[in-house]
């Protein structure tokens, strides 16, 4: 009888080791699906014995690996203070991903990085950006480059890599720290940009039956300013227009090159349409914008005066910003400028005058008979938000504009049947 449980007991053990194993390769695959960088890894990383991860548990197991091993492997010249930097940012994406709040992809049916999302969500190094007070960078990418991997992003802003020098990081392992989501792409396609500056483009080295396995697969990028290829950290998915070679060596170490062009289409000159309400003087303007260009799937991202839409009503006369995304990921911006009507435009219909403009600090206005005028005096920001407003109980009102941020604001005058606005500068030089 102990015999018999004997046998039963190192059937069971061995059951259990080999359901951890597969259950190691299992993650072990989902790990390099979402970041190559773990396929030269596999040996260095002790994976835990977990089951069925959802997307939200795979990023957080990615992000909690990924920070063992840079706290572990920090780069040798790094100097007293940078490898104080570098813990600080890795206590914030240890608490990063502790949360478990990631970017939502609300436009794009496969995997795609989102460095902001609609719902202000960073992506971890885009919060690592963030909790080094750099705001304005995070804005500036998320408007233009929102669905770009690091290295893209490097290319396009000096930022990036002065950033990772300074707090510890090389510009790779914040690559390593960002998600890949290349699909699968059969060996030796390519796949073109759907439109002019995406970055959707793909391509695979082609294989042989021949070559002896297993192989090892690199992707590179030529990189103008070096004059070289460079790898790639997301195998050969989410590319821009340009040339790009494979790499495949197989078991002897032969290695096999193979070169691939990406191709964009021709720009487009005109993508838009806008349509422009006038404003009366009381701030209600309109503009809305249509886009002209081919249908695309996924369909086009809008943003207007920094909210999300195509369309602006109820606002004052002034100039406004729209920015939208193609689902390619390139980015577009213009301007719409709405306008009073010509009647308030070419007539001061109210008795008053103001002074001085531009300002430092502080802006005066003054009515002769401000009893019969029966005047309000109003600040707004050129969104239409009102920021002070006072009825006018003498024959001058000074205001006093010194904790105004410097820029345009709008002064509005009204009586209750007729109103004015006048475009005044706040600046401090």
């Amino acid at each position: 009888m102990k015999k018999t449980y004997l046998i039963i007991q190192l059937f069971v053990f061995s059951a259990t080791l080999i359901a951890q194993a597969n259950n190691n390769l299992k993650i072990q695959k989902q790990l390099v699906a979402l970041n190559t960088h773990w396929s030269e890894m596999k040996n260095d990383v002790e994976i835990p014995l977990v089951r069925n991860l959802s997307e939200q548990e795979l990023i957080q197991l990615h992000l909690s690996l990924v920070e063992e091993k840079l706290r572990a492997d920090p780069p040798l010249h790094l100097d007293e203070k940078q490898l104080a930097n570098r813990n600080t940012c890795l206590d914030s994406l240890h608490d990063y991903w502790k949360k478990g709040i990631f970017p939502t992809n609300l436009y794009h049916v496969e995997r795609t990085p989102y460095f902001v999302d609609d719902f202000g969500v960073a992506c971890a190094v885009g919060q690592l950006l963030l909790a080094t007070d750099n705001e304005e960078l995070v804005e500036t990418i998320n408007k233009n480059n929102n669905y770009a991997y690091i290295q893209t992003l490097d290319e396009e802003y000096d930022e990036i890599g002065i950033w990772a020098n300074e707090f510890g990081f090389e510009v790779a392992e914040l690559a390593w720290i960002q998600p890949c989501y290349c699909g699968d792409i059969e060996p030796g396609q390519t796949i073109n940009v759907t439109c002019y500056q995406g970055n959707d483009g793909a391509f695979s080295p082609p294989i042989d039956s021949s070559w002896p396995e297993p192989y090892l697969i690199g992707y590179f990028h030529w990189r103008e300013a070096v004059q070289d290829f460079i790898p790639l950290w997301c195998d050969g998915c989410d590319l821009p227009a340009g040339l790009y070679k494979g790499e495949v060596i197989d078991s002897t170490g032969t290695i096999h090159e193979s070169f691939h062009t990406i191709t964009e289409p021709d720009s487009t000159e005109t993508y838009v349409a806008v349509t422009i309400g006038l404003d009366d003087g009381s701030c209600n303007g309109s503009a809305s914008i249509e886009y002209l260009g081919v249908e695309e799937e996924g369909g086009v991202i809008w943003e207007i005066n920094g909210e999300p839409g195509h369309s602006i009503e109820n606002v004052c006369a002034g100039t406004y910003i729209y920015n939208f995304w193609h689902s390619c990921g390139y980015a577009e911006s213009g301007e719409v400028t709405i306008e009073l009507t010509t009647d308030i435009k070419e007539a001061n219909l109210l008795d008053y005058r103001f002074y001085p403009n531009p300002t430092k600090k502080n802006l005066v206005v003054e009515s002769p008979d401000y009893t019969k005028n029966d005047l309000t005096i109003s600040i707004l920001q050129t969104n239409g938000q009102l920021l002070f407003s006072k009825k006018l109980n003498e024959d001058r009102l000074q205001i006093d504009l010194s904790g105004y941020t410097d820029g345009v604001y709008f002064l509005l005058i009204e009586n209750g049947e007729q109103s004015q606005i006048e475009k005044i500068v706040k600046s401090s030089f």
